[in-house]
């Protein structure tokens, strides 16, 4: 499973968002299927975003790719 750029999505007051998200990484987690994460935020960053029990499965069976803070589709290529 690759979720990728977790914390831009908009974040509702009902927290539509982070329910689909915890039904998909818990599914995954049920599954043991490897979770790749790409963000723009960091580990504490993604954890601040995410509820607690999303968290910690993120944290035991996922690997983050952090891309940095910039637009990687915007950088000049020089050649």
């Amino acid at each position: 499973l690759v979720i990728d750029d977790l914390g831009v999505e908009y974040m509702d007051g009902k927290g539509a968002f982070l329910s689909l998200l915890d039904e998909l990484i818990d599914i995954a987690y049920g599954h043991r299927r490897k979770i790749v994460i790409t963000s723009n935020l960091d580990q504490q960053g993604l954890a601040d975003r995410v509820e607690d029990r999303i968290w910690s499965r993120i944290d035991e069976v996922a690997t983050i790719a952090r891309c940095g803070s910039g637009d990687l589709r915007h950088e000049r290529r020089v050649g």
